[in-house]
């Protein structure tokens, strides 16, 4: 049974030629229910040693959600009678679901159906401390990355019974060669997330409250060092979920007009593929995805700001050595304003080779169909 829907047209593929059959699940929906508070009139028991803790003890069962206190009995009902599954395997990625998806899930557990995560964006396997990586792994039977295994690991899940298996990024596009023939000049600026989380841990790998502030300057510095010949060819992106107003006070910043894309009207990441040079400033999806595509990248990110694994270190300084990576703003713009050919730099065999030995671990194109279909085999 397919909770999320990955990469469909190979998933069938796939199933029709081992002569099985898939179950894609639409979830539940989410129905209303009004505030009880005589249910929630109760405290957790456990023998505070402060006021905090007291306050916690009295506090929580105020807010834990409506559909595991007012709601979940009709859940139940509703899973027994119209969601009723014996699957031996469910197949997600937990980021998106709803609570009685959830719930529905908890019910399968046990019957000993085995949880299998997808890995589906950025970050896993790389930045020092990811909260979806450790909540994923550690809720889940089988967790398939997109090529990295149990050595990039986070050190806190040394010790769990969740397999990791290596596979690939099975919903990254594939370009053919010729179908980037006769490019434009023109570059794609891929910006991180801006939204600023005022409840994120200072243990968090990625910026976090006035560190996105800082990052808003460096990203400024690129444009601004950049030639002023170059703008015309600048397209810039920014995440769907940013406001106009973080887009505003970034571009204030900038001296020369820029080109904002509508990312809800694009096609990506399939339009990636009309720019003669990605470049990334976040070590994100984005990034992975033009490797992948083996789109010529660049990618800028500071190691203070975004916290990047021990193992990791090794691969980023390849990276750097062959100019794809950057950590100081100035030399990405300088690189980008000598207009050498791009593609004789990216064509280079040790620019190549650096781009392959990343891919392999954090983003495999290679023999895509047979590792799915060998996966598939073996697990059902």
């Amino acid at each position: 049974i397919f909770f999320s829907t990955i990469n469909p047209k190979l998933t069938i593929k796939t199933f029709l030629k081992l002569k099985k059959f898939f179950l894609y699940k639409k979830e539940p929906k989410i129905k209303y229910f009004e505030y009880n508070s005589k249910l929630r009139n109760w405290n957790i028991n456990f023998n505070f040693q402060n006021k905090f803790e007291e306050f916690l003890s009295k506090e929580l069962p105020k807010i834990i959600p409506k559909s595991v206190i007012e709601a979940y009995k009709h859940y139940i009902k509703e899973i027994n009678i119209h969601h009723k599954l014996n699957a031996k395997n469910i197949y997600l990625t937990t980021s998106g679901l709803n609570d009685v998806s959830k719930i529905l899930i908890s019910e399968q557990l046990k019957k000993k159906t085995k949880v299998i995560n997808f890995q589906h964006g950025g970050n896993y396997g790389f930045i020092k401390n990811y909260t979806s990586e450790e909540h994923e792994i550690k809720n889940s039977d089988i967790f398939l990355t997109f090529g990295w295994g149990k050595k990039n690991i986070l050190p806190t899940l040394n010790n769990i019974n969740c397999k990791i298996k290596k596979l690939v990024p099975l919903d990254f596009p594939k370009i053919i060669k010729k179908e980037r023939k006769d490019l434009s000049n023109k570059l794609l600026f891929v910006l991180p997330h801006f939204e600023f989380y005022s409840f994120a841990n200072i243990n968090e790998s990625y910026p976090i409250y006035y560190e996105k502030l800082i990052l808003i300057d460096q990203i400024a510095e690129i444009f601004n060092s950049l030639d002023s010949k170059i703008f015309k060819e600048i397209e810039v992106r920014f995440h769907p979920s940013d406001k106009i107003s973080v887009k505003k006070y970034l571009i204030s910043k900038i001296k020369n007009n820029i080109k904002i894309i509508d990312a809800y009207n694009e096609n990506f990441p399939v339009s990636f593929n009309k720019y003669s040079l990605c470049i990334s400033l976040y070590p994100g999806t984005s990034f992975l995805q033009t490797l992948y595509m083996d789109i010529p990248t660049l990618v800028f990110f500071d190691t203070k700001i975004w916290k990047i694994r021990n193992q990791s270190k090794g691969i980023l300084n390849i990276l750097k050595k062959n100019k794809i990576y950057f950590n100081d703003e100035k030399e990405m713009a300088k690189f980008i304003n000598n207009s050498m050919d791009i593609n004789k730099w990216w064509n280079y065999p040790r620019t190549k080779n650096a781009v392959n030995h990343f891919n392999t671990l954090f983003a495999n194109n290679k023999n895509i169909e047979n590792k799915y279909m060998n996966f598939i085999k073996t697990t059902i």
